[in-house]
């Protein structure tokens, strides 16, 4: 929906005279914003919140770039680098110890880089012989929540050429480097029977081959117990460079009440642990990191608000889309409107920050 402002209607004194001089009028455009639209809370939006078609002879290749700032102001864009892996490796390092960059993928998220190879994207094209950017696809598939055969499936994709063989065995070295294998902690009885047999264990998770031998020597010393007798609670993730943040994630998703960490943001009741159990933990997994980048964001927004108003910069929040920020601002008194040249150019907006009297299309000095 786009406003245009009567003419004779009292505005900021530069947006007049664009009127006067380019003969054109000001405007608006609302986009139909549903604020959360989706599970994760991210706002939904058909046409301007979309992905702009990468293709530069088909339709919708040239929407945004027809949008255009009034005189005097700039559409300002900031973009969060990897955003989700950034996120995703925090709530790793705070899972571990609470120290940002204290497992294996938060130093890559902090000092790896792309130039010599040590970025968690090059090291996963090195591990699975692909692509950089094929193996960007693999990692963010992986974080929300991806299984062994969705990444076979995607090495077949990338090189066609690669054995059924090939492809398991890679996907499988990948798993084993970057998510690492399946250990249980042992409960009460698992953690006697060890002292009793004086089998040396450290407090760490065990894997299931490690768990059967100390079975096998149990029964060795006739004394009979299953696998689940002695493990304490579910699966957790151990020996691989994301082991801590996938129990992190899947911990959350498999609390009482998943919430985000930040803003404490709760997941619908219908994916609760109480009513689905163990279902659905890629969507549940997905949601803890989506739904953190939801929280950044409104984090962003309240503390760009605070910083315009205490350094007096004439700006406001104009869109977001996924992880980029548009805001518009200018330097100096005027209004806060926008200007269309004729009826081809407008400007993308929301109602501004301020004053309950300041209006849609624009506002007073």
């Amino acid at each position: 929906m786009v406003i245009w402002n009567d003419q004779n209607e009292k505005t900021g004194k530069d947006i007049l005279e664009a009127n006067e001089k380019k003969e054109c009028r000001t405007g608006i455009i609302l986009p139909m914003v549903v604020t959360a639209g989706t599970i994760t809370r991210r706002a939904v939006e058909p046409t301007w919140m979309t992905a702009s078609n990468a293709y530069i002879d088909r339709i919708g290749s040239e929407l945004k770039a027809m949008v255009e700032a009034p005189p005097g102001y700039h559409f300002v864009g900031a973009d969060v680098d990897s955003q989700e892996l950034w996120i995703a490796a925090v709530l790793g390092d705070a899972y571990f110890s609470g120290e940002h960059g204290a497992t294996a993928l938060g130093w890559m998220t902090l000092q790896g880089k792309k130039s010599d190879g040590s970025d968690m994207h090059s090291r996963t094209a090195s591990t699975a012989g692909i692509s950089r950017d094929h193996a960007k696809v693999i990692n963010y598939g992986r974080i929300y929540g991806a299984g062994l055969r969705f990444i076979q499936r995607l090495l077949r994709q990338f090189n066609p050429k690669l054995s059924e063989e090939e492809t398991q065995q890679r996907a499988t070295q990948l798993f084993a480097t970057t998510k690492g294998q399946k250990g249980w902690y042992l409960n009460k009885m698992g953690q006697n029977l060890a002292l009793e047999l004086n089998y040396p264990i450290s407090g760490e998770a065990l894997d299931r081959k490690e768990i059967n031998k100390l079975l096998r020597q149990a029964r060795y010393n006739n004394i009979e117990a299953s696998f689940y007798d002695v493990v304490a609670g579910p699966a957790v993730w151990v020996g691989g460079s994301e082991s801590h943040m996938f129990n992190c994630l899947e911990a959350i998703a498999r609390s009482e009440e998943p919430r985000t960490p930040v803003l404490g943001a709760r997941v619908t009741r219908a994916l609760e642990a109480k009513y689905v159990d163990d279902q659905y933990m890629t969507s549940r997994v997905n949601w803890v990191v989506q739904s953190s980048a939801v929280d950044y964001l409104h984090i962003m927004l309240v503390s760009m608000r605070w910083l315009f108003q205490e350094y007096k910069i004439r700006g406001r929040f104009c869109i977001s889309i996924h992880d980029e920020r548009l805001i518009w601002h200018v330097n100096g008194g005027g209004a806060m409107g926008v200007t269309g040249d004729g009826s081809s150019q407008r400007s993308l907006g929301t109602a501004p920050w301020g004053p309950a009297d300041q209006g849609v299309a624009g506002s007073l000095a």
